[in-house]
């Protein structure tokens, strides 16, 4: 048997700070309670952190872990005792995070994660770097000794940088995403921390007379019974348009330090991200596990001739950045030039090319364009109804909107096979393209509603591992009904024909 490791000995603050979270409330309502003198503030604090401290030091002094020739046992707990083995084919990324205090004391957060689901198999806090790379040679050196034959073609064992954003492009990245709601959250969160909000509150709240005054001379001119408050309606739209540019500035800073040196390498099999300046994460993703590959274009990545990519893999989770590392976006930002010799990299010999789409149904544009039209002649009925001209003439622009919006959508929707891939893509305005491998298929389907029936059309659904909560799942509308059989026959016989391995 393989000797035991035990946390490293700062794991003790680390979770004792992460167990005080749990507390906060009751502990702020003991020393509330306790204001009446000094000896109630101690008794308060000492009420708090005394138990804190205890549950802190018997569950870092309770973890273990070792290493055995075909899988990795955790063992935790003393009088409810918990053993965990997880063999090394099913560890499918160990992610590290590191804030400040980490990088000081040399340690970093593991997140142990498989392809069970949403939540990490398992999290030491902390241990040292040395006993990370230790962790890494051990559960990637293992699990590729004993994995079967490859069932991809292998990559060069090489390591390889393939993308590097330098702070130029990250700031893009924050320009085109904008993520500055964050950063007014934050700031909202400081304000309300330290007392601010009462001292600041009865001014906005005197600023929201001319707001109410506003929406009421509004309301009056639907009715009919005043003018268009034109004016002020300018320096509404003024105000907005600048408070939407601020937040394009704040989301350039904010990308640029939380993504900061972001780096992806590709090594074997394997994708590993690096990035954040406060707070380090590292991230890897084994390629053999990727489901589905989704490339996302909107206005502004139009304008500046980039794209984002995305790669889903089994096991995949969602949260907060800094403790749950997702290895989602793998390129933020991307050259729009760089994509297709990106995608072989990711994905070899599938055959990327933006062309030769199978186009939907001659009749999916009849198909399209009915309910966003009723819909919005019903949204326009009240404005019709008090003021007929100004109502029709919305309810024109509306209709006309449909119209358009259904012909475009119809039209960059697509899709078409090769030998390994299936394509899907879909939107005008915000675009997406998704490429599924074929050996990554678990289900094929066919839906016909009765409207489909009576244009003798169908939707084709093609389904991966853990497709649920994917930015862009294969459902592909508006296929005629000879062409939608035949897609389902020729994905399910040559799905069924590669062995499925996770």
């Amino acid at each position: 048997m393989e000797s035991e490791r035990r946390l490293h000995p700062a794991s003790f603050l680390f979770t004792l700070g992460s167990t005080a979270k749990n507390f906060l409330v009751p502990g702020a309502a003991a020393l509330f309670a306790s204001r009446s003198g000094e000896w109630g503030l101690g008794f308060g604090i000492t009420l708090v952190l005394a138990p804190l401290s205890l549950i802190a030091l018997v569950r870092v002094l309770s973890i273990r872990y070792r290493f055995e020739e075909h899988e990795m046992v955790l063992r935790s707990g003393f009088v409810f005792r918990s053993v965990r083995h997880l063999p090394y084919g099913r560890i499918h990324n160990l992610d590290a995070v590191q804030t400040p205090l980490h990088r000081i004391l040399g340690v970093a957060k593991v997140r142990i994660e498989t392809g069970g689901g949403a939540e990490p198999e398992a999290a030491l806090q902390v241990i040292s770097l040395d006993a990370l790379d230790e962790m890494r040679r051990e559960v990637f050196g293992r699990r590729t000794a004993a994995a079967p034959a490859p069932e991809v073609t292998p990559a060069p064992a090489r390591s390889d940088v393939i993308l590097r954003l330098s702070p130029r492009e990250l700031m893009l990245s924050g320009f085109i995403h904008s993520k500055g709601i964050l950063v007014i959250g934050a700031v909202f969160s400081l304000l309300y921390e330290f007392k601010l909000f009462e001292s600041l509150l009865p001014a906005f709240m005197d600023d929201l007379t001319p707001a109410r005054s506003l929406t009421r001379q509004f309301g009056r001119w639907i009715v009919g019974e005043g003018g268009l408050p034109a004016e002020a309606l300018g320096i509404v739209f003024g105000g907005l348009t600048v408070l939407l540019l601020t937040l394009r500035v704040l989301s350039m800073f904010w990308t640029a330090v939380t993504l900061h040196g972001y780096t992806l390498v590709h090594q074997a099999d394997e994708l590993r991200t690096e990035f954040g300046f406060f707070t380090r994460v590292s991230a890897t993703t084994p390629l053999k596990r990727a489901q589905a590959l989704t490339v996302q274009e909107g206005p502004l990545h139009w304008l500046f001739g980039r794209v984002t990519v995305r790669l889903q893999t089994v096991g995949q989770v969602t949260g907060d950045a800094a403790e749950r590392p997702t290895r989602e976006k793998i390129a933020p930002v991307l050259r729009r030039t760089a994509l297709a010799p990106f995608i072989d990299r990711i994905f070899p010999g599938i055959e990327f090319r933006d062309e030769e789409w199978r186009p939907p149904h001659p009749r999916a544009f009849r198909r399209a364009v009915i309910v966003p039209s009723i819909v919005w002649s019903v949204l326009a009925l009240p404005l019709i109804y008090f003021r007929p001209s100004v109502g029709l003439a919305v309810a024109a622009c509306l209709l006309g909107w449909a119209v358009v919006n259904a012909k475009l959508q119809v039209r960059y929707t697509g899709w078409r096979t090769t030998p390994d891939a299936v394509f899907f893509k879909s939107g005008w305005i915000w675009r997406q393209m998704t490429v599924v491998r074929v050996e990554r298929i678990q289900g094929v389907s066919l839906h016909e509603s009765p409207f489909d029936r009576r244009h003798r059309m169908a939707s084709v659904h093609v389904d991966t591992l853990g497709a649920r909560g994917a930015p862009h799942v294969v459902r592909i509308p508006y296929v005629p009904r000879a062409e939608a059989a035949d897609l389902l026959t020729d994905l399910y016989r040559r799905a069924a024909h590669v062995p499925f391995r996770v």
